[in-house]
């Protein structure tokens, strides 16, 4: 089988489209053109892709599991797209980064100024992940540096040591009196949490340790980031387990923060790359300052 990028993009646009008709206006394409098209697609799979009716068109199983390659397959040529689009309009290097918001709070603020200093004609590009998904686009090439947190395994990656931190509990002034200053997880377990969404490898960590207290978490609202969740804290919604620097920067006298005696609250975050001394110089720059930008 040989689709072209042209033949996964019809695709995808009937698909998304549901009609011949509008994923043709999408394309730019004559209906018959874009019905054609998907005839001699459907001909090299051997099955059908679509299922046809009157109100309009549904991939299949089998145009399910072409949307789902064709998808990343696009992702990926738009990226080398932007790519080159900067040597061609202008000499400019790009390096992507992938990171968790953690790490764009509180390590980026200082190392992308410096990288953009050290680095005048390169550009930056950002895109803020779980840790797996950073481990994965990594390892397979699609961002240079990534930076994690922890509880992810890494691979073959290899791994850079950035910032050390730890886990505190984070609660509004309405807890001020059944909380005390410093206490076990499992003394918290019978309050409503703030947690991040699911994909959160220190979500399903805390989740464990209160299985291994013989109860779960009941959570009050989740979020996708540490800050959105502070913020709900900042309103006595609930407590929630953050790393102390994103704690102390909504600390305040409406907040309180709650030291945890447990033997596991090491929060630390890392780069990872498939080979440091491989690294294309844009690339090495950008680490050495998170590196520095880490203390």
């Amino acid at each position: 089988m040989r689709f072209d990028v042209s033949d996964l993009r019809i695709f995808k646009a009937v698909v998304e489209s549901a009609s011949m008709t509008k994923a043709a206006s999408r394309v730019h394409l004559t209906v018959a053109s874009v019905s054609e098209r998907i005839r001699q697609m459907e001909d090299q799979v051997g099955v059908p892709l679509l299922s046809r009716s009157r109100s309009g068109v549904v991939a299949t199983e089998a145009g399910r599991v072409l949307l789902h390659h064709a998808i990343k397959v696009l992702r990926q040529v738009d990226f080398m797209n932007e790519d080159l689009v900067s040597f061609t309009s202008r000499l400019r290097t790009n390096v992507r980064l992938y990171t968790t918001t953690y790490a764009v709070s509180e390590i980026l603020p200082n190392a992308a100024p410096a990288f953009f200093a050290d680095n005048p004609n390169s550009d930056l590009i950002i895109e803020e992940q779980h840790s797996e998904d950073i481990v994965f686009a990594v390892a397979g090439g699609s961002a240079e540096i990534g930076i994690i947190g922890e509880f992810v395994e890494t691979g073959s990656l290899e791994v850079v040591p950035l910032l050390e931190d730890t886990l505190v509990a984070f609660t509004g002034n309405q807890f001020a009196a059944e909380v005390p200053s410093r206490c076990a997880f499992s003394d918290l377990l019978s309050f409503d949490f703030l947690g991040l969404g699911p994909g959160s490898r220190l979500q399903e960590q805390l989740e464990s340790h209160a299985r291994e207290a013989g109860t779960s978490m009941r959570y009050r609202a989740r979020a996708r980031n540490l800050d959105a969740i502070c913020r709900l804290v900042f309103n006595n919604v609930g407590i929630a387990i953050v790393p102390r620097r994103v704690a102390a920067r909504f600390h305040g006298s409406e907040c309180r923060i709650v030291e945890l005696s447990d033997d596991w609250t090491a929060y630390n975050t890392s780069a990872v790359v498939q080979n440091r001394a491989n690294l294309p110089n844009t690339a090495a720059s950008l680490l050495e300052c998170l590196i520095a930008a880490s203390p």
